[in-house]
């Protein structure tokens, strides 16, 4: 047992009071699972996720090692500090490579499962709304450097978006960092890169894309960056 299984099996204790059935329907897997990352397997990243959206567990206790303060270690039920939840520590992807292509996904589902946060990283007091962060390579954004990290916030409701700003918008074809505006068509938008430098030929070397509704998988509002 290593000290993921043990805080596993303290959260158990804590929150389920033990009762492994309880805890593999709360989690949505099975109850061999848990009876497996109580005591030996490390558990899956997406069952790490929800640990923290389900339950607010922090990250950071769960991969820093054992708690300890004042000479005592926290592992079970009453020991466990109230710090274990609620932390500031966000995912960092780093889904686009420097040739300017992103990984493909096919469903809202395989968000987690294809593409997965190479960090978790603390967005501290400058953006306490963030819920991930991306890392941005290319200059098709002039705002943003090369190489910057983009703390950015999920939009639950696509009626909050404000035409006209940046967004990272997650499709099925790729991740892209945009301005994005509806497009005459219906059910489409129109994604813009801020860069509108052009080629020898007149033509810009950023053109505008068209995104059809139906392929896009999530929007996040784009807070701002920070360059490491």
């Amino acid at each position: 047992m290593n000290y993921i299984n043990q805080k596993i099996n303290a959260i158990a204790l804590k929150e389920f009071k033990g009762n492994n059935s309880k805890f593999a329907e709360f989690m949505d897997t099975s109850e061999a699972n848990i009876r497996n990352y109580r005591s030996k397997t490390l558990p899956k990243l997406d069952f790490i996720v929800k640990l923290h959206t389900k339950l607010e567990i922090s990250y950071d206790w769960l991969f820093s090692g054992l708690y300890e303060n004042d000479d005592k270690t926290y592992l079970l039920t009453d020991d466990i500090p109230i710090e274990y939840k609620k932390s500031p520590l966000v995912p960092l992807y780093d889904t686009i490579h420097k040739t300017g292509e992103s990984k493909k996904v096919t469903s809202q589902d395989e968000h987690f499962k294809n593409i997965s946060p190479v960090a978790f990283i603390n967005t501290g007091d400058w953006f306490p709304a963030a819920t991930a962060t991306f890392k941005y390579y290319g200059n098709h954004m002039k705002e943003y450097p090369n190489g910057c990290v983009l703390a950015l916030k999920e939009i639950d409701d696509s009626k909050a978006i404000v035409w006209g700003h940046n967004y990272a918008v997650l499709t099925v074809d790729g991740f892209f960092i945009k301005r994005i505006q509806k497009a005459d068509e219906a059910n489409t938008i129109v994604a813009y890169s801020s860069n509108e430098d052009r080629s020898a030929d007149g033509n810009l070397i950023y053109e505008p894309i068209k995104i059809p509704t139906d392929r896009i998988l999530r929007y996040y509002e784009v807070l701002g960056y920070v360059v490491k």
